[in-house]
């Protein structure tokens, strides 16, 4: 074979091998993207919940409770943040279970502090793409 063939060759090879690399990174950017609205559109929808939170009302204690389980699913538990994020809900679900209008300044810090995490973790992912 001539030189000319093994330079059309080595081209062709690299060309497939490069398109692939290719296609599998925007792949995976494409995934990154989604998790990130699925992440954020979660956590908007917990802070809306939470904010009709009444330990009477058994039915937002239940949509909180299942918006938390969708959240504990996104979360990566081999990340710190992932895993304070989780921890912070959790026990945020616990506390609103036993919520009096007297704990309202607790309650601002709690969602305040859930709310914060969440962008941070946010942040860092965009930063991934």
């Amino acid at each position: 074979m001539e030189a000319k063939g093994w330079i059309t060759l080595i081209v062709l090879v690299i060309t497939v091998i490069s398109s692939h690399w290719i296609a599998s990174k925007q792949t995976r950017n494409t995934k990154k993207a989604k998790w990130i609205d699925d992440f954020r559109f979660e956590i908007a929808k917990y802070i809306a919940l939470s904010n009709l939170v009444n330990p009477k009302t058994v039915d937002t204690l239940y949509n909180l409770s299942k918006c938390s389980f969708v959240i504990l699913m996104l979360l990566d538990d081999r990340k710190e943040k992932h895993k304070l994020l989780n921890n912070d809900i959790a026990a945020f679900g616990i506390f609103c279970a036993q919520f009096t209008g007297s704990m309202l300044p607790e309650f601002e810090d709690r969602i305040g502090k859930i709310t914060r995490l969440a962008k941070s973790i946010i942040r860092d992912e965009e930063k991934q793409l």
